[in-house]
């Protein structure tokens, strides 16, 4: 980075001129400026060193863009901060202090301050500069600042991220900051995200405040095979290059999810964000649990041969509420990932249910994964409805079987959906087919076959399946709808396919692995489109601290 870079000035900020002093020149609304990111941990416990190094160097990756990395500290900094003047930072002619450049290659640049209110244009009008030349400035503030400072940088910034430990200090400590922030930003607190730092030794309890909220936080894990990962979806998150995979129904056919995790992992792409429901939910919450796809193809081959799907069935006696209960399910989800909650998994993943007496769309992303996958799976008739707490719920496949909208909610940017639900024309083929091959074969008999019609209820044509047929018609309508909004819709179906054939993994596999390498350049050309050319807050930057 050649230092210093001259800035063409020609025009006034008439909201930031109240800051300054009588009729200075100061800088003009640019065209297109870089995005400020305030990083402010509410700790001295944290490693903040080594998030803010590594979220600069992974948003540089990302964006192949300069990255600044900014530190205020009271302590000793390469600048002092009442050395400047507004005079000295809003001519054109000045200079501003050179960077550091890092060994990672990112530019860092320490400011002192005092903490006085007065600072607060000097800081403004300061960043402003920078943010003219770099397309992304970090400014990460010392959990030892006094509040003020900490409050504007907030309140300026074009993002701001909180980070704490879950202990009862600095849960009081957020509170309290964000209760501020909105004092001081007339109520707004939405560009202010949380960021739960898990230390190795701990975890986040199911029922503690964060874990509830209503706006679940950025959970950043010590753990090594987490670090990494969640600081580069973050510095995505920030660059608004997130990539969601949502994870149709389906029950067995929904086994093609795996082998589009699998392409998506040999490809390198990584996904920020899951969202499953029914047969997706339980593939979503294996594969957000840390397993790849090796590993899941590998689960579910144990269900492989002719009596695999028995391994799946404990009959309800008497069968007044389903036929299965549902336990198998729940014994086998659990064995695989273990007494998970949402905080611990490795990728964020929104579990969907249907509750039974509203029949609204439910999104579970806290408490225990395994209760909401089994609630998210409880195919009405065949399992028996799920309760967790007070209510009770079954497969949210009836409300959202392909749930995009809940990605969008999340403000993800690019979204891939897996819809394994066949469409009415679809089905017209199979059958146009099948009548084809009966008019060259003649109809087929066999004796078993007919026991197997009388006596399996699982059987095509009886009343299970005609149940299953019955709730795809209304899904088909809801699937179609959604994967309009998504970006890329991978459609692995087979003309021979049944929901009840878990015991042929590697053939649905095979499916989705086909439907993502026939798709493969279209999902490598939208993980590489740049952002979108979006109104940035930093031009205000100077009125922010008004």
């Amino acid at each position: 980075m050649n230092w210093p870079i001259p800035i063409n000035e020609s025009a006034q900020d008439r909201r930031g001129a109240a800051l300054l002093p009588e009729n200075p020149p100061i800088f003009p609304r640019p065209r297109a400026r870089g995005r400020l990111i305030a990083l402010a941990p509410l700790s001295n416990n944290l490693p903040v060193g080594r998030i803010a190094d590594t979220l600069a160097l992974a948003l540089q990756e990302a964006t192949q863009q300069p990255v600044l990395l900014v530190e205020l500290t009271l302590g000793e900094g390469r600048l002092r901060l009442n050395d400047l003047s507004i005079k000295d930072l809003t001519y054109a002619e000045s200079t501003l202090p050179y960077p550091q450049s890092t060994d990672a290659g990112f530019d860092r640049l320490v400011v002192q301050v005092a903490g006085l209110p007065a600072e607060a244009p000097l800081l403004a009008a300061l960043l402003a500069r920078y943010t003219r030349v770099y397309r992304h400035v970090l400014m990460l503030m010392g959990a030892e600042l006094p509040i003020h400072p900490a409050i504007e940088g907030l309140v300026m910034a074009d993002n701001a991220y909180l980070v704490f430990e879950q202990t009862s200090e600095e849960m009081l400590n957020y509170n309290l900051l964000l209760r501020e922030v909105r004092a001081h930003n007339r109520g707004d607190e939405s560009r202010i995200r949380p960021v739960c730092f898990v230390p190795e030794d701990r975890r986040v309890a199911a029922d503690s405040p964060v874990a509830r909220s209503p706006h679940p936080p950025l959970y950043l894990h010590a753990r090594a095979d987490c670090f990494d990962r969640q600081i580069r979806s973050w510095a995505r998150e920030i660059c608004r290059r997130r990539v969601g995979l949502v994870l149709s129904a389906g029950a067995a056919k929904g086994l093609a999810h795996i082998g589009v995790i699998q392409v998506l992992e040999e490809n390198g792409i990584e996904v920020d964000a899951i969202a499953g429901c029914s047969m997706g939910a339980y593939i979503g919450a294996v594969w957000a649990s840390g397993h790849d796809g090796p590993q899941l193809e590998k689960f579910a081959c144990e269900l492989e041969g002719r009596f695999g799907f028995l391994k799946l069935v404990d009959p309800a006696l008497p069968p007044r509420r389903g036929f299965l209960l549902g336990w198998s399910v729940r014994r086998r989800l659990r064995r695989t990932i273990g007494e998970v909650n949402f905080s611990d998994l490795v990728r964020p993943l929104r579990v969907v249910a249907t509750n039974l007496a509203t029949l609204e769309r439910t999104v579970f992303t806290s408490g225990s994964v395994v209760d909401a996958v089994r609630a998210s799976t409880a195919i009405p008739g065949v399992w028996v409805p799920v309760r967790i707490g007070a209510e009770t719920f079954v497969d949210g496949g009836i409300v959202d079987p392909v749930p995009v909208s809940v990605l969008q909610q999340q403000g993800i940017d690019r979204i891939i959906a897996v819809n394994v639900i066949p469409t009415p024309a679809f089905l017209k083929c199979v059958r146009e087919r099948e009548r084809e091959q009966e008019a060259v074969h003649g109809p087929q008999f066999s004796p078993l076959e007919f026991l197997h019609r009388h006596f399996n209820y699982f059987a095509p044509g009886n009343v299970l399946d005609i149940m299953l047929q019955s709730m795809n018609a209304a899904q088909m309508l809801l699937a179609e709808e959604s994967s309009k909004h998504a970006d890329i819709v991978l459609r692995p179906l087979s003309c021979d396919s049944h929901w009840f054939e878990f015991n042929r993994p590697r053939k649905y596999i095979e499916l989705g692995r086909t439907a993502a390498l026939e798709h493969l350049d279209e999902i490598k050309a939208l993980i590489a489109r740049k952002e979108s050319n979006e109104h940035h807050r930093t031009h205000d930057i100077l009125a922010a601290v008004a």
